[in-house]
């Protein structure tokens, strides 16, 4: 072949191979598909780690909202604009506040940088008492638990606080053959320290709002306080988390937590993430409603508006909102999740938890800030007096 040949032979290989690169990658040039997932960050307080870290949740953001969400765990009592403002390492799309009194006193105070766009109440869960068979049974014979429709109703808190006041003890109430007449502690109803924790200071605001209707205006009175501290001074160990008195209520049982304060959140949570654990307990244990109860509320306040993508996807979605309740205990708004409220799914199957109503129909409202505040600094002077 002559050089020309040669020469044209050379040019249509480079054309074929061209055309092939074409064919193959697209085109000249052309570059994987880049991910257009908005990363939006969030400060939270504790107790929804793993609701945000929900896989289905997590990719229903992704598909349907366009968002990837990460979030750095904070105290409540440090979720302030200063604070937020001095993480230089992070520039934050929301707030995820574990109590709502924390997220109205933020919408109250004069912040710089981190300003509400939107916000809403969007997990809910709870008070209630964990309590077991025999227990129950002696409440309900001394006229204190009612069982309605299933479900056990601590319909005269009243009753209960007068018992405990007057430090009557288990064996005094529990008939001969009871295994609580084993029991010769006081009555008591165990929590977590107010003064340091979020579900213990609820749990005296519902005490407050209990012992006399005035203090559900958040106007503490000063008899509600005593009567407080006297409670707080008989409520003996203190210092565990919520998880970690959940744990030991399980563990160590009847003898020593007869009756502890909690979430209901804490129980479902729970038994659909052991649910071989709970088929041990699950004959034995019970949940006590105290009436009326009080709601923990998480409250969501959104910065940017990416952060309220998040806002609305949580207010709207009824997937996102079943997942909630069905996997985490957690209640958010008007939801199918609530028409069976007896059987949840687990990796192992259905699990039967009995006894957690549809609906909470006894409920006082939350005190305002002012009024926990009141309550905590008498509960401060209390334990160094």
């Amino acid at each position: 072949m002559n050089k020309r040949g040669s020469m044209w032979l050379g040019l249509i290989v480079f054309a074929v191979l061209v055309i092939g690169g074409i064919v193959l990658f697209g085109g000249p040039g052309k570059q994987e598909p880049q991910d257009t997932t908005l990363e939006i960050v969030g400060a939270t307080g504790g107790g929804k780690e793993n609701f945000l870290a929900d896989g289905e949740v997590n990719q229903i953001l992704r598909d349907e909202y366009g968002i990837r969400v990460t979030h750095v765990s904070w105290s409540n009592g440090r979720l302030t604009d200063e604070e937020l403002t001095k993480d230089t390492d992070h520039a934050y799309d929301f707030v995820f506040f574990s109590d709502q009194r924390y997220y109205e006193q933020y919408q109250m105070a004069n912040n710089v940088r981190y300003k509400k766009q939107k916000g809403f109440i969007a997990l809910n869960t709870p008070i209630v008492f964990y309590s077991w068979q025999p227990v129950a049974d002696v409440l309900t014979q001394e006229g204190i638990v009612s069982l309605r429709d299933g479900v056990y109703y601590v319909s005269d808190m009243l009753k209960l606080l007068d018992y405990i006041r007057q430090e009557r003890k288990w064996t005094d109430v529990s008939p001969a053959d009871s295994p609580v007449a084993a029991n010769r502690n006081p009555i008591n109803i165990i929590s977590v320290d107010p003064v340091t924790s979020s579900p213990g200071a609820t749990f005296y605001g519902l005490l407050a709002a209990t012992v006399d209707s005035a203090n559900r205006t958040g106007e503490i009175t000063a008899d509600t306080l005593l009567e407080l501290q006297a409670f707080h001074r008989n409520a003996g160990f203190l210092t565990f988390t919520p998880a970690d008195l959940f744990d030991q209520y399980l563990r160590i049982g009847l003898g020593t937590y007869p009756l502890i304060v909690d979430y209901e959140k804490s129980l479902i949570d729970w038994a659909i993430g052991n649910p071989s654990g709970y088929a041990r307990v699950q004959d034995r244990i019970r949940v006590l409603y105290p009436e009326p109860t009080i709601w923990n509320s998480h409250c969501i306040l959104s910065f940017t508006e990416n952060g309220s993508i998040l806002v609305d996807a949580l207010e709207k979605n009824e997937r996102i909102q079943e997942i909630a309740f069905q996997k985490y205990g957690f209640r958010m708004g008007l939801s199918t999740a609530y028409e069976n409220t007896s059987a949840f799914q687990t990796e192992a199957g259905e699990i039967k938890l009995p006894g957690i109503p549809g609906e909470i129909l006894s409920v006082v409202p939350s005190l305002r800030m002012e009024g926990y505040n009141r309550i905590v600094d008498a509960l401060k002077e209390n334990t160094v007096n």
